[in-house]
């Protein structure tokens, strides 16, 4: 290890007496890595420089490492409302020093590193951090959205640094829906479509699932599951029943459960409030509006 003569310090300004062949050098700090070098000095000058090290400046030294569990190695899906709480064992000596930050943003998929150059914040005030003899917890009583993003712990024995990073995200069911509406008919079917939800959840929306009731059965009449799940955003409904009315309602699916239900209503422009209704009527289905003006 090469190091410029201004790196090096003077251990001190005394000289150690030439029949001297051991020295105890104290005021070190523990855990720090050192490079030391004397010389021998006479009456026509300094020897050359013989330098040794790098020396720790411990009684033993480990290596700091942290054995994060396997199911903290993977992204971390907690639900809104409920706690986060991360047991990390870690070896080192002597004692590590434990630093967390936080990132707010979530690398992509299968990646495990974070991007260069993103803000690393200190964690907030919510978060509670304990440290035991080799193992640091990490707790959030009661988690928001907010909470989502990158841990990071830092883990440093003298120079030396182990980190670990634990992707967490927050998630809930998805928000409904939006813009349901009949784009077809087609004798004894209807054609749906809508719009996927302004969020979901934090977390993909995998299906859909599609209900229709009879409008006779009035406001809290029972609806019927047409298709529990259905991919993409448009279906069709067929084999209605000549001469009944009806109504449909469609709800998003995610791991976390389902949003609320968008029904086929919609708003008109001169402020009424209108129902789309279907009725089957000499093997032709038709449309017909049915508002009420808003005071």
């Amino acid at each position: 290890m090469e190091l410029e003569d201004d790196a090096w310090e003077d251990w001190k300004k005394t000289k150690i007496a030439p029949d001297s062949n051991s020295q105890i050098l104290d005021g070190l700090d523990t855990g720090k890595t050192y490079m030391f070098r004397m010389a021998a000095e006479n009456a026509a000058g300094r020897s050359k420089w013989t330098t040794f090290g790098p020396v720790v400046c411990a009684e033993a030294m480990e290596d700091p490492r942290i054995n994060l569990p396997r199911p903290l190695t993977r992204l971390v899906k907690i639900r809104c409302g409920e706690k986060l709480h991360f047991q990390c064992p870690f070896v080192g000596r002597p004692k590590p020093v434990v630093t967390w930050t936080k990132v707010d943003s979530l690398p992509e998929e299968g990646v495990n590193t974070l991007p260069e150059g993103v803000e690393e914040k200190p964690l907030g005030e919510h978060v509670t951090v304990r440290e035991s003899v080799g193992m640091a917890v990490i707790h959030i009583r009661n988690t928001d959205r907010s909470d989502t993003g990158c841990y990071k712990m830092r883990l440093a024995v003298g120079d030396k640094e182990a980190v670990a990073i634990i992707k967490v995200a927050i998630v809930e069911p998805p928000s409904k829906p939006r813009a349901l509406k009949i784009v077809e008919t087609i004798g004894t079917s209807v054609q749906l479509e809508w719009e996927s939800p302004k969020d979901d959840g934090n977390t993909e929306i995998f299906a859909y699932t599609v209900e229709k009731r009879d409008k006779r059965s009035g406001a809290d009449g029972q609806w019927f599951i047409v298709y529990e799940k259905i991919r993409h955003c448009k279906c069709s409904i067929d084999d209605l029943i000549m001469g009944n009315e009806f109504q449909f309602r469609v709800k998003a699916q995610n791991e976390v459960g389902l949003s609320e239900g968008i029904a086929t209503k919609e708003r008109d422009k001169k402020n009424y409030n209108r129902e789309i209704l279907l009725t089957l009527v000499n093997n032709n289905l038709l449309t017909r509006n049915k508002g009420f003006r808003e005071d």
